[in-house]
Order: structure tokens, then sequence, then C-alpha cells
């Protein structure tokens, strides 16, 4: 269990810093006469990475690329396309964003594929109650703290933060670290390492009627092997 957690706060804390920024202006298709109308390849895009320093007080800006689908929904609605049946992937349909783009209405009654949304109970109350203390060798959670209280735990001075008085809480702090309504990715691992855990239980709690090896034989639990580990995820786990 405290692995599990372990790698949550991870999964939770990284976030994923927007690398891609548009070069120049896009090149949208000039859909003017019947036959030019192409879906893919028609959009010539020039991108570039830039660095940033990571901080964690805020929700991260998304990329400042500019997405094909919404040249593409602007152009149409400028050529007045209307009577598709949209299918998008994961990739835009949970965009937000597009709603505020010009030419969203063409996308109206879209259909598409996404990861579900789901619980992790328990998680919340978690992910409030972290604190230095708990994870004194820490870096990660150490810069963590210092960015989302503006403070700072060194011992030694620091001129552009005040030290950090100790009172400091998440118990009533509002952030994306500790809003769980969008739990998507973080529950495909939050199972994922329940599944390596079950089965590392059932290696290690092995009963004859359930071997896990093809002998019928159970694993040593001081040298548990990788495939030991795979057979019995695939064999007993079920969802």
């Amino acid at each position: 269990m405290a692995l599990l957690k372990l790698v949550l706060l991870a999964l939770l804390i990284r976030k994923v810093t927007p690398v891609c920024r548009l070069q120049g202006m896009a090149q949208p298709p000039e859909l003017t006469k019947d036959g030019d109308f192409i879906l893919g390849g028609i959009f010539t895009f020039r991108t570039g990475y830039r660095g940033s320093v990571p901080t964690f007080q805020s929700l991260p800006d998304p990329p400042t690329c500019l997405k094909e689908v919404n040249v593409l929904a602007a152009e149409l609605y400028k050529q007045n396309v209307t009577g598709l049946q949209w299918v998008g992937s994961d990739a835009w349909i949970t965009d937000h964003s597009l709603t505020d783009s010009e030419g969203h209405s063409i996308l109206e009654g879209s259909l598409g594929f996404a990861v579900s949304r789901a619980k992790i109970p328990g998680l919340e109350e978690h992910l409030r109650r972290l604190h230095p203390s708990k994870f004194p060798d820490s870096q990660f959670v150490r810069d963590f703290w210092e960015d989302m209280f503006d403070c700072s735990l060194s011992d030694t001075t620091n001129i552009q933060r005040k030290p950090c008085s100790g009172s400091e809480s998440l118990q009533n702090v509002q952030s994306y670290f500790t809003d769980v309504s969008e739990l998507r990715f973080t529950n495909n691992v939050y199972k994922s390492v329940y599944s390596v855990a079950h089965a590392l239980h059932n290696l290690v709690t092995c009963e004859e009627r359930n071997a896990p090896l093809y002998s019928g034989s159970c694993a040593d639990p001081k040298h548990i092997q990788p495939w030991q580990v795979r057979k019995k995820t695939k064999r007993s786990l079920t969802f």
C-alpha cells in the first residue's frame, strides 16, 4: 500500500511541462472549391522546444501549439461545411478549449473515445495529509512544498522566500494537486500498481491449490522472478 501511495503521489506531483510552441503562422488549407476537401496531411507546422522552470502552484498552461483540429474546425466554419459526424480521439474530444475556438459549432454532436474518469477512494485525503516531515529525504516533495506556499524549507538564508512557518497545510488548499475530479490516466496507474501488488502478495502467500508456477510449486519469496509476477498477474487478476 505504501508503494501504491508513493507512485500515485509522484504521478500527481509531476506535471508535463508544455514543450511545443508554434513558430511563425499556421498555414491552414484553403477550401475554396469542390474537391479540395482532404482530411489528413493538409497542415504545415514548424514546431520547436522551449525550456521552463517547473512550478507546482497552479495547473500548467496548455501547450501553445495551434492544434490541427482548431484550424480545421475554423476553416470548415468559414466554408459553411455542415452535416458531418465527427469521431474524435482522446487527444481532443475532452479538450474544453475547443468550445472557445471559432468554429466549435461544427464539432457539436461529436462522438469520441476517452479514458474513463474514475474515483480512487481515500486519495484526496491522503494527498491533503502530505507534509515534508513525512518525506524528509525527498527533494521532490521539498520543491513542491516551497512552490506551493512560496516559502523556504532550507536552514540557510533565502532572500527570495521567507522561511516556512511549519503551519502550512494542504487541508484547505484548492489546487490542481488536490483536485481529484479528473482521474483518468491516474486510475490506470492505480489499477496497474494494484495488479502487481496483488500478484506479489499471491506469490509470497502461495497456496498449493493456487500455485503460480507451471510445476505446481510455490515461488521462493526471497528470489521472485519477473516472469513469475507476469504469469501470476495474467492468470489470476480480473477487473
